[in-house]
């Protein structure tokens, strides 16, 4: 069986590498994102099964990006997981899953098992076959 991928989309290093360790330890494949363009460019070319997505971005603003990624036909199929430190409560929460498409939201620092199972609940209830990413080059 192959293992579903994860695109990490945070613009901080330290973060994106304490996702991808988790990611990584419960066998998720994961791809790095640090923006909103090299986010789309990265969704549209590996088809990743899930996306983590921090709401603070620089340059396009994580509820943006994850409206733009809900406008495609893969994105509509994709759980989009926001999350955020600083973005906290019912409000943002709401915005994030009935404005912008997020299909969760998250308040961070979050301990690695909440994480994992946001993840496997949404990628059980995904009608997508594990892993769709794109092999090689």
């Amino acid at each position: 069986m192959t293992s579903s991928t994860i695109l990490v989309i945070h613009y901080d290093p330290r973060s994106q590498e304490q996702h991808r360790q988790v990611l990584e330890e419960n066998g998720f494949n994961v791809l790095l994102a640090k923006d909103g363009a090299t986010a789309m460019a990265t969704f549209l070319e590996n088809e990743p099964d899930l996306i983590l997505l921090e709401a603070m971005l620089p340059k396009v603003h994580g509820f943006e990006v994850c409206a733009d990624l809900k406008k495609t036909t893969l994105g509509r199929k994709t759980p989009v997981v926001v999350m955020s430190s600083i973005y906290k409560g019912r409000k943002y929460r709401h915005e994030a899953m009935h404005t912008h498409g997020a299909d969760d939201f998250l308040e961070m620092p979050m301990e690695a098992p909440k994480l994992m199972a946001a993840i496997n609940k949404l990628l059980n209830k995904s009608n997508r076959p594990a892993s769709r990413a794109k092999t090689g080059s």
